[in-house]
């Protein structure tokens, strides 16, 4: 009886480490598939990171080209506003220049026209002494 027990009992270890054998080989299938999925899923994120990147990199591109012409104008305008100013002083200079000649020139006027009454008076003075004489 005793070798009967034993036997069954060996035989129960038999199948428990058979349950245990195959439970282990059931868990690592899992694992498998669960890896084999996730990577797949990884791949699946990559693939669109890299698409998105792609995307960026353009957008990025499209930017830099945007961003390039919008300093060229921005620059054509400073210069057309340099220029615009420019002539404006300019103008403004030469008005100022002009009206400093007239200034100097109507006061060269008032100073000849003084002097030439003062001539006029003079010439009367001697014209009215050599009547006299």
């Amino acid at each position: 009886q005793i070798a009967i027990c034993s036997m069954a009992r060996n035989r129960q270890y038999k199948e428990l480490r058979e349950v245990i054998r195959s439970i282990r080989r059931c868990k690592k299938a899992r694992i498998a598939a669960a890896e084999s999925e996730r990577l797949a899923e990884l791949k699946v994120v990559c693939d669109k990171a890299e698409h998105q990147q792609g995307e960026v990199q353009a957008l990025s591109g499209q930017f830099r080209t945007q961003l390039r012409a919008v300093r060229q104008g921005f620059g054509r305008a400073l210069d057309e506003l340099k220029e615009s100013v420019a002539t404006t002083m300019g103008d403004k200079v030469a008005q100022d220049t002009l009206q400093e000649a007239l200034a100097t020139r109507d006061a060269s006027l008032a100073h000849l026209t003084s002097k030439f009454g003062q001539l006029l008076s003079a010439e009367e003075g001697l014209n009215q002494r050599v009547s006299d004489l």
